[in-house]
């Protein structure tokens, strides 16, 4: 007969590992890595504090007290390498980035520091089995942030703006990828205006940004046809959002029978053709704006397999930009681009 405890332990197993599934399929997996840091250390350094004042002793250094230090390391390392890849945010200077970072650092210290101190509870095999699984799935997220996709199986687009941009999401895997584990929306491509590696201190307010990329000319970057086009929501200031519209301005060009471009984001009234229209590669489109549910200034590049991108079977498709140079760059999180017509 199992004891009552062993159901109770085989239960917050079950527990942790729901949770953790939960929030890896969920939009909020990125706000989860840095509150679990956070969360382990403060459970650690409480486990460690109780044990202290109950007088318990620190025990020899076994096999069962280093597997439970190592496999915590591991865990907590490949948690710790996933938060600072995830919090690479266009939003964060580098001052608030480090600052931020600083209390990660801190916290893996003391969950170091306690998991070498304190002895193993007896119930580390049902503790430490979710470490395991968890730490393989984030060192998969981890290494699929390396990853691109053949540039032989997807389309290259032309100019998109003139001169120099930067992509603030996008690529593979959700640490750096927000809408990653949607279908329709996998591949979608925020682009703003600027040769900057990083978000300069200088736009660091919301206002600021949105001042310094609205009204930027757009390009087509593919020869297609117009399917759809809207630009009669006016733009909005910064901090609102019009969750009626979340697709604000924006239009549809067929590029082929499975191929399907969006660009969203357009300033009211600028648009230059209409539905039935026949684009060019290079062909101004109109100007950036900010509308929708948008909450920067940015053109929203989405590339599908069907024009209705609500349908559950439509298929966001990955793309690649030819530079200037003749160089192909997959648009990912934080990665300059650079093309002229």
């Amino acid at each position: 007969m199992i004891a009552p405890l062993t159901h109770l332990r085989v239960f917050l197993t079950s527990l942790l590992l729901s949770l953790a599934w939960y929030y890896y399929t969920s939009t909020y997996f990125l706000d989860f890595l840095g509150a679990a840091l956070q969360g382990g250390a403060i459970l650690y350094f409480g486990t460690y504090l109780y044990r202290r004042v109950r007088g318990h002793p620190r025990g020899d250094v076994s096999p069962l007290r280093s597997f439970a230090f190592w496999n915590s390391t591991v865990f907590f390392g490949l948690l710790l390498i996933a938060e600072i890849i995830s919090c690479i945010e266009f939003q964060f200077t580098w001052t608030q980035y480090l600052w931020q970072q600083s209390f990660h650092f801190i916290a893996y210290g003391v969950i170091l520091f306690c998991a070498w101190k304190m002895n193993p509870p007896r119930s580390l095999p049902f503790i430490q089995i979710p470490l395991i699984l968890c730490s393989a799935l984030l060192f998969y997220e981890i290494i699929l942030t390396t990853q691109k996709p053949s540039p032989n199986q997807c389309l290259l687009f032309g100019p998109v703006m003139e001169g120099g941009f930067i992509s603030y999401s996008g690529g593979k895997g959700r640490l750096i990828n927000t809408h990653y584990h949607i279908q329709q929306r996998r591949y979608l491509t925020p682009l703003v205006p600027g040769a900057q590696a990083f978000r300069p201190t200088d736009q660091a307010t919301q206002a600021q940004r949105i001042a310094a990329d609205q009204g930027t000319p757009i390009w087509s970057p593919v020869t297609g046809t117009v399917l759809s086009a809207i630009d009669s929501l006016p733009d909005l200031p910064a901090g609102t959002i019009d969750d009626s519209n979340p697709p604000g301005n924006h239009l549809c060009i067929q590029i082929s029978d499975d191929h399907y471009l969006y660009l969203a984001n357009f300033a009211q009234g600028s648009m230059t053709v209409s539905p039935g229209d026949s684009v060019q590669i290079g062909q101004t489109l109109g100007r950036i704006g900010k509308n929708g549910s948008f909450t920067e200034s940015a053109l929203v590049v989405l590339l599908v397999d069907n024009p209705n991108v609500i349908d559950p079977n439509t298929r966001s498709l990955p793309f690649y930009f030819k530079e200037a140079d003749g160089s192909l760059v997959f648009p990912k999180r934080n990665e300059r681009m650079h093309q002229e017509q």
